[in-house]
């Protein structure tokens, strides 16, 4: 799917200044945050951010190790940023301006006519299924895992516990599909998922809370060589108040 989006996306030929002027932020023409809400939820994944306590353990790095896995880190970052860019950059240049209704995820794949024609539905929908059978496991494990730990019963991703959490999970989220599908008010299958992903922001201030607390917990513990910068301490702040800003508006949007 990159390399489709990557090709589609040379073939659409963006307006380099209409590129460029996308990057003043503004609201959608509707007014309606949801949409950005959804967008900053998955890019901005505090989750995953506090998971990676958990992954550090597992793999058994210590503060020696930081450098080695900062460029990691940074070359993930870019990618995923890069690869978000040309889909956004695709998206703008062949549905901006167009009198189309995104109320399936065929209206979205119209995006794609110009590499693969009448195939774009189909190459579309098989990359949004792999792309979100990957996320949909792994989120539910990552959820399994916190929950059977929060409750005391391990925190190794291969415990008991841990497996029946994640199945859990899943099947929360298999009824959360179930009645979006047959509600009669749902007007299209796009509105569920915005829905659903802006919701992870109203979690977010607890885990943003939490890693803020552990990171002050450690560097009292250490008092005479703190572990954590307070640069590092004073951006899990900001991640912190962004996140309350957004849960309050995100939960206003959906239950106000």
């Amino acid at each position: 799917m990159v390399i489709a989006f990557i090709s589609n996306c040379i073939i659409s030929k963006p307006s380099l200044i209409e590129s460029i002027k996308g990057l003043k932020p503004s609201l959608p023409e509707n007014k309606d945050p949801l949409s950005v809400f959804a967008l900053i939820a998955t890019t901005f994944s505090i989750a995953g951010a506090f998971y990676q306590a958990y992954l550090v353990k597992d793999r058994g790095w210590r503060s020696n190790n930081v450098k080695e896995t900062f460029v990691d880190t940074v070359i993930g970052i870019t990618t995923l940023g890069l690869i978000t860019l040309v889909i956004m950059l695709t998206a703008a240049s062949t549905l901006s301006g167009k009198a189309i209704k995104l109320e399936t995820v065929t209206d979205v794949a119209i995006q794609m006519d110009n590499l693969f024609g009448s195939w774009a539905g189909i190459i579309f929908t098989l990359g949004i299924f792999a792309g979100a059978l990957s996320s949909f496991l792994i989120n539910a494990m990552i959820g399994g895992r916190l929950l059977a730990d929060g409750f005391g019963k391990g925190n190794r991703i291969d415990s008991k516990w841990s497996k029946h959490c994640t199945a859990l999970a899943l099947l929360a989220g298999l009824l959360g599909a179930f009645f979006a599908i047959t509600d009669p008010d749902s007007k299209n299958s796009i509105d569920p998922i915005i829905i659903a992903q802006a919701s992870t922001i109203l979690g977010g201030p607890t885990l943003a809370l939490a890693l803020l607390f552990l990171g002050i917990k450690i560097n009292q513990r250490d008092q005479q060589k703190p572990r954590i910068s307070k640069w590092m301490l004073w951006s899990v702040t900001m991640g912190l108040i962004v996140t309350l800003i957004l849960a309050f508006k995100t939960f206003g949007k959906l239950f106000g």
